[in-house]
């Protein structure tokens, strides 16, 4: 089973949620929500995040987005360093298909 912790907004709470072995952190990038965090605030927070959990595997790093333009995604990924996006809004498949083929890891 794999374990995502969603609404990261501080460092050490982050690092403290790492560190008790979760598998994902998730920062919600939606600013109408209470748990919004700033893409500066996410790069703040997985800077002092370990490159694995404690199983050692990769600690996935998910921002979570509601209805926003790919631009913006992006944009968030990259200052974050975030390996996944969770879309949580009305997109369809073929947004996320069109969001895989322009932006590749």
């Amino acid at each position: 089973m794999r374990v995502k912790i969603c609404g990261i907004t501080k460092p050490d709470q982050g690092f403290a949620i790492a560190q008790m072995g979760a598998d994902a952190l998730g920062f919600v990038c939606v600013e109408t929500s209470p748990r919004y965090v700033s893409p500066s605030q996410i790069q703040d927070i997985t800077q002092l995040l370990p490159a694995n959990t404690v199983a050692g595997t990769p600690l996935e790093r998910v921002g979570v987005f509601v209805n926003e333009h790919l631009e913006q995604i992006k944009r968030v990924v990259d200052c974050g360093e975030l390996t996944s996006v969770q879309l949580h809004g009305d997109e369809s498949p073929a947004f996320a298909s069109y969001y895989v083929a322009a932006y590749p890891k």
